[in-house]
């Protein structure tokens, strides 16, 4: 009963406002909190810990490791994630901070492996989607 001064009623914003400024954080050096070394040309990537933490349990996991394993100076350590491509590595971090992906015939298998090793579902599903769409006879 909409007459109720109790009634509450979820709303929802522009979500792709939301993503656009979600996006702006991605690899910002500005407000990071920590650094990821990827890939064999070592490239530096910037993150926020809270958004991946809440947003991977692997993210979470390996935070908790690094603050148990160090002292105080230990949260300035970079990640060193060599065996995963930056782009590749910078796609999952787009989803995380936008729930959205941008992905090519050239990194989708990789995301997906990645997705599977984060433990991240949806963006397994999406990575799937993707490659059954653009999978061809020519190209299979």
């Amino acid at each position: 009963d909409m007459s109720d001064p109790f009634h509450s009623a979820y709303l929802r914003g522009n979500l792709g406002a939301f993503a656009a400024d979600m996006r702006r954080m991605i690899n910002a050096p500005e407000l990071s909190d920590v650094k990821f070394i990827v890939g064999e040309e070592r490239k530096v990537v910037y993150a926020h810990r809270c958004i991946l933490a809440y947003r991977c349990e692997a993210f979470r996991a390996m935070f908790a490791k690094q603050h148990l394993s160090c002292d105080a100076k230990g949260d300035d350590v970079p990640f060193d994630l060599s065996d995963v491509q930056p782009d590749v590595f910078l796609a999952v971090v787009e989803f995380l901070y936008t729930n959205c992906v941008m992905l090519s015939s050239r990194i989708a298998l990789d995301v997906l492996t990645s997705a599977v090793e984060y433990g991240l579902d949806e963006l397994q599903r999406l990575c799937v989607d993707y490659i059954n769409s653009t999978l061809t006879v020519e190209s299979a």
